[in-house]
């Protein structure tokens, strides 16, 4: 067979998106490197507008929250717990009282004091809203931390060993997975709530914003290592976890070096999943008051305090509101752009 036939037959073969090494033997042409995986789904990635504006709004929303010390102290000139029940505030000319005789708060101002009005203990709504979203955020990546660590490695260990290993673990993420994991959340944060977490040489006291970050972590760890572990049951019997044994390479590191990185889209994909789900879940509890506890605020007890001035002062559970739907749908649709983009089956043509 000449050349030129081998050449023929090597484009033929080529696939559209250059996954091969080579794309041409003709006319002495220098080859074309092949394009990762990775690489391409990034160029998946940047072509999908939605997903990177939505993922662009929650780094808006993260960035304002971490500059609520800068806000408050700079331009509302009050503190996330300071009280202004007595105090006035001058609005078009007029002295308006913070907190009305009738104990309804002020509204919005629009300006730099009281900007979303203040709430019934006269306090900045703006400055509250901000410090929430950080505690609420600050849970959100904790609990997402946890159940990301927890669960992956309990599903590599029970999929890769099987047998007894596999039987006692599963048995344990059935029991958790039994129940539902808002009523599982509520009966630990209000167990917990009282006495805090011991667990060896961690302690962590009942008003800790680690308390509901370590439940919510441990809620959803079964619903993450199910999954991992029906993944890790079919590279188990892969080719290159053979080769790998026939190295002489210990379980450990058939483990760390074998199967993990070919779990890593998984985990990208989940980080972004659970991290909306721990931010909910975590608005539910405090909202509940199974989760932050006064005077440490979040969105969740925002929504909380708020909800009996609904007709008043509606702004004191929209603001709060309109703040967690913003995060949770940014978070979500930017986490199911990035598992279309490391989708292989996924028909985007990359230009070169």
């Amino acid at each position: 067979m000449s050349t030129h036939d081998i050449a023929t037959s090597i484009e033929r073969l080529a696939p559209e998106e250059g996954g091969w090494g080579l794309l041409s033997l003709e006319g002495g042409e220098t080859p074309t490197a092949g394009v990762g995986p990775y690489r391409l789904a990034l160029r998946r990635l940047r072509r999908n507008y939605t997903a990177l504006a939505f993922g662009l709004l929650f780094l808006a929303i993260v960035a304002v929250c971490l500059l609520a010390p800068v806000y408050a102290h700079a331009i509302a000139h009050t503190g996330p717990n300071t009280q202004h029940l007595t105090e006035t505030i001058k609005i078009g000319g007029k002295s308006r009282y913070v907190v009305s005789l009738q104990d309804v708060p002020i509204g919005p101002t629009w300006r730099g004091q009281f900007f979303l009005g203040a709430d019934t203990q006269g306090r900045d709504l703006a400055v509250r809203l901000l410090y929430g979203g950080r505690t609420s955020l600050a849970i959100g990546a904790m609990a997402m931390v946890i159940t990301v660590v927890l669960a992956g490695i309990l599903g590599v260990v029970a999929g890769f060993f099987r047998g007894w290993v596999d039987g006692i673990i599963s048995r344990v993420l059935d029991i958790i997975w039994a129940y539902p994991a808002l009523l599982l959340a509520i009966a630990l944060g209000v167990s917990l709530a009282l006495g805090g977490v011991s667990i060896g040489p961690i302690h962590l006291h009942a008003g800790s914003i680690y308390v509901p970050a370590f439940i919510i972590g441990i809620v959803y760890v079964p619903y993450v290592a199910r999954p991992i572990r029906g993944e890790v049951l079919g590279l188990r019997e892969r080719e290159f976890v053979d080769a790998a044994r026939a190295l002489g390479q210990s379980n450990f590191r058939i483990m760390a070096s074998e199967l993990v990185p070919n779990l890593t889209s998984t985990w990208v994909v989940f980080i972004a999943l659970q991290l909306a789900q721990s931010i909910i879940l975590e608005a539910a509890l405090s909202f509940l008051g199974a989760g932050v506890q006064a005077p440490n605020a979040s969105w969740g007890t925002l929504l909380s305090s708020g909800l009996s001035y609904f007709q008043k002062n509606p702004n004191l559970t929209l603001a709060p509101g309109i703040m967690l739907i913003l995060t949770c749908l940014s978070v979500n649709v930017f986490g199911d752009g990035v598992r279309t983009a490391l989708d292989p089956r996924a028909k985007v043509r990359v230009v070169r």
